[in-house]
């Protein structure tokens, strides 16, 4: 409520999902099912991709009713390690030894909110 009695307008325009596109990898059963149903109930169209293709079929077929949904059949057990490697050390395990290595010289880290961002520019290597 605001001050002079009247609702207060909710926030969802911050976390607007109509029209975007979500990918869902274990989206076949379980807590990805119940995922991509909050996501298409959202707007939004969904990927769902699985090692098991029956099992984003019929995930699709019973929620097919809420929004769009695409079954993919995807095993990302098989990308090649050299590229995940060079993402993971880009990404993930260079800021995590960097903020490791400042976190000592800084004089707010029990305040403090750290933010990194990254990202792999060349090709990837699984892709052709």
């Amino acid at each position: 409520m605001t001050d002079d009695g009247t609702a207060a307008p909710r926030a969802t325009h911050l976390c607007e999902l109509t029209g975007r596109t979500a990918l869902v990898t274990g989206g076949g059963r379980g807590i990805g099912r119940m995922c991509i149903e909050g996501l298409l109930r959202a707007g939004v169209r969904v990927l769902i991709a699985s090692r098991r293709l029956d099992d984003c079929r019929w995930t699709a077929d019973e929620l097919r009713h809420l929004g769009e949904v695409v079954p993919l059949q995807a095993d990302l057990a098989t990308y090649p390690e050299t590229g995940w490697d060079k993402v993971l050390a880009v990404n993930l395990s260079g800021p995590f030894f960097l903020v490791q290595a400042l976190l000592p010289e800084s004089t707010y880290a029990c305040s403090a909110s750290w933010a990194t961002g990254g990202g792999v520019t060349e090709k990837c290597p699984w892709r052709t």
